[in-house]
Formats: C-alpha cells, structure tokens, sequence
C-alpha cells in the first residue's frame, strides 16, 4: 500500500478518500483547503477510524481549529497508538508528538 502522501500546494474539498490509509508520512503544506473543516474532518476521523494502522508524520501549514487539535492531542496522546513508533504533527515548524 501507499504509505507516503505529499499533497503540497493542491486545492483540497475533501480528504476522506486517505483516511483508511496506514500513511507513515503525509505532507500537507501549502494546502489551500475549502475550509479548514475539511482538516478538522480528516484528523477526527483518524481518531474515530483508528484500527491497526502504524504512526504518521502529518506536516501542515494550516492551523486547525480546537476540534482539530483536540482529535491531534487524542493521538499523541494514546500510549497504545504511539508504542511501535511515535505519531508527529508538525505545524508550522512547530512539533506535536508524544513526549
């Protein structure tokens, strides 16, 4: 399967059709998103879809809102889903990951 995403610089709608992808790197810079409800979606539903899928660097540029946050901090949060190898959200060069 597909295990890195770079969408840098797309014009994006809709991210449902990579939630069920076990990614190891996801590249979403310069993403100029319909709304920012559309990241907010994908990083709940990651949550909400967890399964068996393995850790991920996300590196955005957009900012989410608190519902995105939230559902960021559920999964660098989870010692479960961060024993194989730790989950990474990095915005804006700032870094979100389990300490």
């Amino acid at each position: 399967g597909t295990v890195v995403v770079d969408l840098t610089g797309m014009a994006i709608s809709d991210l449902s059709p990579i939630v069920n992808m076990s990614l190891q790197e996801l590249n979403l810079q310069d993403v100029h998103f319909s709304s920012v409800d559309v990241l907010d979606a994908y990083l709940a539903d990651i949550v909400e879809y967890y399964g068996n899928r393995r850790n991920c660097t996300v590196r955005l540029s957009t900012e989410p809102t608190e519902i995105g946050m939230t559902a960021i901090q559920t999964i660098i949060n989870e010692p479960e889903w961060n024993e194989a190898g730790k989950w990474k959200f990095i915005i804006n060069g700032v870094e979100y990951t389990q300490e």
